[in-house]
C-alpha cells in the first residue's frame, strides 16, 4: 500500500510541475524576479518528485523481491505440506493395517480360549466319569472280594458237612458263622 501511495505521489507531483511551466509560460510574472522564483521553487518540486518517485521505485523493487521470496516460501511450504500427507497417509494406512491384524489375533486368541475352556470342561466330565467308575470298580471288587470271602466260608462249611461234622462244631470253629448257621438250621 505504502508503494501505491508514492507512485501515486509521484504521477501527481510530476503532473503538477508540468502543468505549471505550461501555465507559466502564458502566464505574465510581475517581474522576473517572481518568474525566476517561481521557476526555481518548481525545479525544486520537481527534484522531491523525482526523488520521492525513485524511493517509490525502490519500494516496488523490494516488495517484488519480497513477493517473490514468500512465493518461494510458500511454494516449499506446500512441497513440505504434501511430503507431510503422504507421510501422514501412509502411517494411517499402517495403522489401519495393524488395527486389522490386532482384530485377529483377538478373535484368534478368544477362539483358542473358548477351545482351551471347551477341553477343560471335557476334562473335568472326564475325570468325573473316571471317578465314577473308579468308584464302581472298587465296589464290584469290593463285591468279588466278600462273594469270594462267602464262596471260601461255605465251601468249608460244605466240606465240614461232608467230613460229617455237625454245624455246631464247625459254627465254633468260626465265629462269624455262628449266626449264619443258627439261622440256616
Amino acid at each position: 500500500m505504502p508503494v501505491v501511495f508514492g507512485v501515486a505521489t509521484f504521477v501527481a507531483g510530476f503532473s503538477l510541475a508540468g502543468l505549471m511551466l505550461r501555465r507559466g509560460s502564458g502566464f505574465k510574472p510581475k517581474s522576473d524576479a517572481a518568474a525566476e522564483h517561481q521557476v526555481r521553487a518548481t525545479e525544486a518540486e520537481l527534484r522531491v518528485s523525482r526523488k520521492r518517485a525513485e524511493e517509490a521505485a525502490d519500494e516496488v523493487t523490494a516488495a517484488r523481491v519480497e513477493i517473490d521470496e514468500l512465493c518461494e516460501a510458500n511454494a516449499a511450504a506446500k512441497r513440505q505440506h504434501d511430503e507431510l500427507r503422504a507421510e501422514i497417509d501412509g502411517l494411517e494406512q499402517g495403522l489401519r493395517d495393524e488395527c486389522a491384524k490386532t482384530q485377529e489375533l483377538r478373535q484368534e486368541l478368544t477362539n483358542r480360549a473358548e477351545e482351551t475352556i471347551r477341553a477343560k470342561v471335557q476334562m473335568k466330565e472326564m475325570q468325573t466319569e473316571l471317578s465314577v467308575v473308579q468308584a464302581g470298580s472298587e465296589a464290584v471288587h469290593d463285591e468279588i472280594s466278600l462273594l469270594a470271602a462267602e464262596r471260601e466260608r461255605l465251601t468249608k462249611r460244605l466240606e465240614a458237612l461232608q467230613a460229617g461234622l455237625d454245624p455246631e462244631s464247625a459254627a465254633a470253629e468260626d465265629p462269624v458263622q455262628t449266626e449264619t448257621y443258627a439261622l440256616d438250621c
